[in-house]
């Protein structure tokens, strides 16, 4: 009977597969089940980001996630085939796996510690005053709790674990809870004596411990064991992390593809933040939780319950009579051919059984075999293994391919002796291999040199990392790597042409330099040229004014004070760009300077100097900046100037001083309610000669230049905003990038 139901199981869900598969085929939706036990938000937050990395890598399809918060709901939607993979606990999917014909791709690596880990089981604790609890044998008698009767790590593991160490937990404890699928219920439950042990998924107590919740110290651990390279206190056997599977009708290809991606999730990536994993592993052996649903008659294996033969006499005692006497008759008839037939049908049914399992178990061997070598073949990056002896027992067709052999097949039972590569490569390969074997660690990342058949030589980047059978014992070494011979031509290649730059650098800034001085002196030597007939023409001038002044008429006296006043702006002028010339090329010293106290003494000596104006100073307090002393003073001083001048006519002339915050970046001004301007001109303020205004104003038109060029050396801006008859308001900001002291 069994084996016609499995039949006909089989049949209708090739038709269910086939009709999912057009589906698949045809949509571009791809959607992920998963077992939410702490809720859609959780596990949204969780897993979202690793189905965005499928859809990075895999922009054909979108992949959706679907959550599921109870499990028995999750399996009904399995067998559906609501979706086209699942993400589930490894109860659960074994689980789906017998029913459902859902088959693992991959398998999670649990970051914990700052580590990798593909295992995970329970630990069974109590707190560390209670002397009459030391082993499982203490917990007749006491209380317990679980995490969820359905859990696989918060209870089953250590349900079987006690069950081997001769305690049944529903009939030998006092009484028999659960924290309601939230692990830290049953911790806290336990150190606060509501109940007298515990178990918990392995690594919880570590990871309460480290925020602050509890005290490792105020707890013991009941029949501990001790795993190499496992971290965590634990007390049952590992057994392999959550699994990433493939429904029935979910198309190969499609699953190499997700696999591959999986594989190659960097651990430094948003979806292994969010997920707290390092990666994922080829699907790992989950026999171990068959062997565990078996014993415990749970999941698959759920009988159903039986009712006690003294409950049928109570209840139908009349049919049971007419019942009872019927059943003499047949058994006393059949006896003698059951006790004929009876060795002949065990025999047989127990190796047709056998037979099944062991076909069941070679066909379910050759298919994952095929998957994994299907998956490394698609990778895009070289994979190989060997045994403790640096023996090659497999690789993926790209390492064949640079191993100079035809297929995968053929590497089996080589050496790397016997490999493309010359001997000294060949040794050093062996010498890694031996150091990660006898360290039990990974090396990772590393560059090393490869001929290949074709007698090239390439650079490689490579890893290794021990490889340990289900008992976490070393077997061999597996390793990857990549071809980065073009990255390393082009880093040689970026090399030479940034050596080549710096040499031209260096000269074009020698020339510069040499430049800069020679436009210095000449500089100096055509302002010492100027100023001689400037001083001799002014001064004959004021000789003239002073001696024939009663001999001339307004008209030439008018001339007169004209040729002085030209004179004097003359000096002025080369006085000035003498000035804008030094800032452009001497040093910024920087330090801390007080702008209040600067814009402050400046607002007096103005006010001293100009006694018959008066003005409303505004001067923001604390205003503090890094930068050069004499610079930041000369360039403060234009700027005041600047207001003061334009103010002259103003009734009730006012000049702002102050800062404020932008974008994390200090923005200073000075602000004045003068005669302004255009803003069509903002541009041309900071322009050297250029002036806005006429000849009612005095200046030589280099102040603002001078402002713009101290800025600029400080690495800041400067911007000028403004309306006719409004006033205008100058603002600048210092360091918006590192300050200049390049002679320019």
């Amino acid at each position: 009977m069994n084996i016609i139901v499995r039949a006909l199981s089989l049949i209708i869900g090739g038709v269910v597969c086939l009709a999912c598969y057009s589906e698949v085929a045809l949509s571009d939706e791809i959607k992920i089940g998963v077992r939410a036990h702490r809720g859609a938000e959780i596990a949204f937050k969780k897993w979202q980001p690793t189905a965005d990395y499928l859809n990075k890598h895999i922009p054909e399809h979108t992949f959706v996630l679907v959550p599921f918060e109870i499990n028995s709901v999750l399996n009904q939607a399995v067998s559906r085939s609501e979706f086209d993979f699942v993400l589930t606990n490894p109860a659960s999917h074994v689980e789906q796996n017998i029913r459902y014909g859902v088959s693992p791709i991959a398998t999670l690596i649990n970051k914990r510690k700052g580590q990798g880990y593909k295992e995970f089981g329970s630990v069974i604790f109590t707190r560390a005053d209670r002397d009459n609890i030391n082993d499982f044998t203490d917990l007749h008698g006491k209380t317990f709790m679980g995490v969820d009767e359905q859990g696989f790590g918060g209870w089953r593991v250590a349900w079987l674990e006690m069950l081997r160490n001769g305690i049944n937990p529903y009939e030998d404890f006092a009484r028999l809870s659960f924290g309601g699928g939230i692990q830290q219920n049953v911790v806290f439950a336990v150190r606060d004596g509501k109940v007298d042990a515990g178990s918990v998924r392995t690594d919880m107590l570590e990871r309460m411990a480290k925020k602050g919740e509890i005290r490792l110290e105020d707890f013991k651990v009941l029949g501990a064991k001790h795993t190499k390279d496992f971290g965590f206190y634990h007390s049952t056997q590992l057994y392999p992390e959550w699994p990433f599977a493939k429904l029935s009708h979910t198309p190969d290809e499609l699953a190499r593809k997700v696999a591959a991606v999986l594989y190659n999730v960097p651990s430094n990536s948003q979806a292994t933040k969010a997920g707290e994993y390092v990666g994922w592993t080829a699907p790992l052996n989950y026999t171990p939780v068959d062997n565990l649903l078996k014993e415990l008659h749970v999941g698959p294996y759920k009988t159903s319950p039986t009712l006690a033969w003294y409950e049928v006499i109570t209840k139908y005692w009349h049919y049971s009579l007419v019942f009872s006497i019927i059943l003499i008759t047949v058994t006393f008839i059949l006896t003698i051919i059951a006790r004929s037939n009876k060795r002949l049908k065990l025999a047989h049914t127990t190796l047709q059984a056998e037979i099944e399992e062991r076909n069941k178990i070679s066909e379910e061997l050759k298919t994952s075999r095929r998957m994994l070598q299907i998956v490394l073949d698609n990778i895009p990056v070289r994979v190989f293994w060997k045994d403790r002896d640096s023996v090659y027992m497999g690789c993926n067709k790209l390492f064949a391919y640079d191993a100079g052999v035809k297929n995968p097949e053929e590497i089996a039972g080589k050496t790397d002796y016997e490999l493309a590569w010359e001997k000294d490569q060949a040794e050093l390969y062996r010498a890694d291999d031996k150091d990660v074997i006898q360290l039990g660690k990974p090396k990772l990342n590393y560059e090393e040199p490869q001929t290949i058949p074709d007698g090239s030589n390439v650079w490689l980047e490579t890893s290794k990392i021990p490889l340990t059978d289900i008992e976490n014992n070393i077997i061999g070494v597996l390793g990857t790597y990549s071809d980065i011979t073009e990255r390393k031509l082009n880093q040689e290649e970026l090399e030479s042409y940034k050596q080549q730059l710096e040499e031209m650098v260096a000269e074009r800034t020698a020339a510069l330099e040499a430049s800069n001085k020679e436009l210095e002196s000449y500089s100096y030597s055509i302002a010492h040229d100027l100023r001689s007939p400037l001083r001799s023409l002014v001064g004959f001038s004021q000789i003239i004014a002073e001696d024939a002044a009663p001999k001339l008429n307004h008209d030439e006296l008018d001339a007169l004070g004209r040729i002085m006043s030209a004179g004097k702006h003359m000096a002025e002028l080369i006085d000035d760009i003498l000035e804008l010339s030094k800032i452009t090329r001497r040093e910024i010293k920087l330090s801390t300077i007080n702008i209040t106290a600067i814009a402050k003494e400046i607002a007096n000596n103005l006010t001293e100097l100009n006694s018959g104006r008066t003005i409303e100073w505004d001067i923001q307090e604390n205003m503090v900046e890094n930068g050069d002393a004499q610079l930041l003073r000369l360039m403060l001083q234009n700027l005041i100037d600047n207001a003061w001048k334009f103010t002259r006519n103003v009734k009730n002339p006012k000049i702002e001083i102050g800062q404020r915050i932008k974008d994390n970046t200090n923005v200073y001004y000075v602000r004045d309610n003068g005669v302004g301007f255009e803003m069509q001109y903002k541009d041309k303020v900071f322009m050297p000669f250029h002036r806005l205004h006429s000849d009612e104003f005095d200046g030589t038109g280099i102040g603002l230049a001078t402002v713009q060029r101290i800025v600029q050396r400080h690495g800041g801006q400067v911007w000028a905003e403004a309306q006719p008859d409004s006033g205008a308001a100058f603002y600048f900001t210092l360091f918006s990038k590192p300050p200049s002291n390049k002679l320019q």
